[in-house]
């Protein structure tokens, strides 16, 4: 009479699945009245994306942000409500898109030092306002866009 080999027993440990909120620091506003009536390719840089408040309202277990966004983009500023804008490819929108840009926008070039830390620091105390989540800010992303990471 042949006994089989007791079957091993493995631990398994199950990870509750985490819900992230990763984003940029881009000056965060809730009106998109300066955009009406422009359907303006923004690519990845979405109207939406640029002046969501979802940052403070969205459930999610961690926030992790970056100031990659304020070393490498040079943004827009409104000439009459002062927010900022990133106008990504702007210089192969239509004619009249670009004219429109011009005449309300001014160039305001990269954040400085301390614009920067100062916008960062506001976005962490509304976060805090709502939410004890840890917060995670790196510095900038070694990882380009589509290519395969493998941790």
């Amino acid at each position: 009479m042949m006994f089989a080999a007791p079957l091993p027993t493995y631990r398994v440990r199950l990870v509750k699945r985490l819900t992230l909120f990763v984003k940029g620091n881009v000056d965060v506003r809730d009106s998109l009245q300066a955009f009406t009536g422009h359907d303006l390719p923004l690519g990845p840089y979405s109207l939406a994306s640029q002046f969501s408040n979802a940052i403070f309202t969205a459930p999610c277990d961690a926030v992790i942000l970056s100031i990659q966004p304020d070393v490498t983009m040079s943004l827009m500023r409104h000439r009459r409500d002062g927010f900022l804008f990133y106008p990504i490819g702007a210089e192969a929108w239509p004619a009249g898109d670009r004219a429109w840009l011009q005449s309300n926008y001014e160039a305001s070039g990269l954040l400085g030092v301390d614009a920067a830390m100062n916008n960062l620091a506001a976005i962490v105390a509304k976060i805090r306002e709502r939410s004890e989540v840890p917060i995670l800010i790196y510095n900038l992303s070694p990882i380009i866009p589509g290519d395969q990471i493998h941790c």
